[in-house]
């Protein structure tokens, strides 16, 4: 990641800085920072994103597979069946949790982001409220 696409670069929580301020200047201090962050991604990086996530479906499924049996059903196959064993340390290599952990550290960035800006309304109650509401629509 680029130095842009890293969260905003504030003291750590609990700073003598952040401490000594009001509650109103501590979220001027905070969206005062908010506002130099540039774009996160460029639209070819959300595209590579996009394609890990759609060509890792296979290594996501047969990992999730492993979580719907009990341990000790797993143990056992691998136990007793080499070719089960072979294909289980084969899905082992592929599952990578700091690819998915670095998509999760994205979107709570977006959701940051989108979170700060729609907190400038005074009407973010109301319009939180009708999305959800649109989204609730949309699943029914």
């Amino acid at each position: 990641m680029t130095e842009a696409q890293t969260t905003t670069n504030l003291p750590e929580w609990g700073a003598p800085e952040w401490e000594q301020m009001s509650s109103e200047e501590f979220a001027d201090a905070l969206y005062a920072k908010l506002e130099t962050e540039e774009a996160a991604l460029t639209t070819e990086e959300m595209d590579l994103v996009e394609q890990f996530w759609r060509n890792d479906i296979r290594n996501r499924r047969c990992a999730l597979v492993f979580l719907t049996k009990p341990f000790s059903e797993i143990r056992e196959q691998i136990e007793n069946n080499r070719d089960f064993a072979v294909s289980a340390a084969a899905i082992l290599d592929c599952i990578v949790p700091d690819k998915y952990q670095a998509i999760a550290d994205l979107l709570s960035d977006a959701k940051r982001r989108l979170l700060v800006v729609t907190a400038c309304r005074e009407d973010m109650k109301e319009i939180l409220e009708e999305a959800k509401e649109g989204i609730i629509e949309t699943q029914a």
